[in-house]
């Protein structure tokens, strides 16, 4: 990013330059961006900035590219950038104390987003598809997600949803929740009602019920076959 009006710069790497390109123009036009000195300058002539792209390289080497730039225009100068720190670091893979996720978690439900905000992170994403989940990180989700209750009503909003958009399956078939005693604890009109209930994906109790899984939730699922269920 450059100051037309001083030639200052401010050095940044991504792996998604449209999103990031969006979030700081956001955060700088809403006041709120973590760079005071790029905030006060910023302030002072919006329109003296512009965003464009020195070099694309691999993701491994976004970090040692961003160096490099850094290194030469000198960005953490305050005479010849907006950098505070001299090092170009990433945040990926460190780990932190549940007592700093909290706070954060906490802070960032207290952060209000205008409608603008939310309409400009919407085009950014349009588009793009999610990439598939791993198995590792369904076993993780539904390893937080044990014991929690699905919140009121989520139920039935996620079904009328389905039904309103023609996705629900005509000949989908009822189950039966049988706890680890042997004795059924509920019943659901399908699988994926099941599964919305219980907060997982919505294969899990369809692969339990078909025998691909032994348990999901820790409850034993089985097709309901008249008014008992398939063995």
């Amino acid at each position: 990013m450059i100051n037309n009006d001083n030639g200052k710069l401010y050095v940044g790497s991504a792996t998604d330059l449209q999103h990031r390109f969006v979030i700081h123009r956001i955060a700088l036009q809403e006041g709120r961006h973590g760079n005071i000195y790029l905030q006060r300058a910023f302030k002072c002539n919006p329109e003296a900035f512009e965003f464009f792209v020195i070099e694309k390289c691999q993701k491994q080497d976004l970090i040692q590219k961003e160096q490099f730039w850094m290194d030469f225009y000198k960005v953490a100068d305050s005479k010849m950038g907006y950098n505070i720190a001299p090092r170009a670091s990433s945040c990926a893979g460190v780990k932190r104390r549940p007592e700093y996720v909290d706070r954060v978690r906490a802070s960032l439900r207290l952060i209000k987003r205008s409608d603008e905000f939310k309409r400009k992170i919407s085009e950014a994403n349009k588009g793009k598809k999610r990439p598939p989940r791993t198995e590792a990180y369904r076993k993780r989700m539904s390893e937080s997600k044990k014991g929690i209750p699905a919140p009121p009503g989520t139920r039935g909003k996620a079904l009328a949803t389905m039904i309103s958009r023609g996705t629900m399956n005509a000949t989908k078939k009822p189950v039966i929740q049988i706890n680890s005693e042997g004795v059924e604890v509920g019943r659901f009109e399908s699988a994926k009602a099941a599964a919305i209930e219980m907060g997982v994906n919505n294969d899990s109790v369809a692969n339990a019920c078909r025998g691909n899984r032994k348990t999901c939730k820790g409850f034993v699922w089985k097709y309901q076959v008249n008014d008992t269920f398939s063995q």
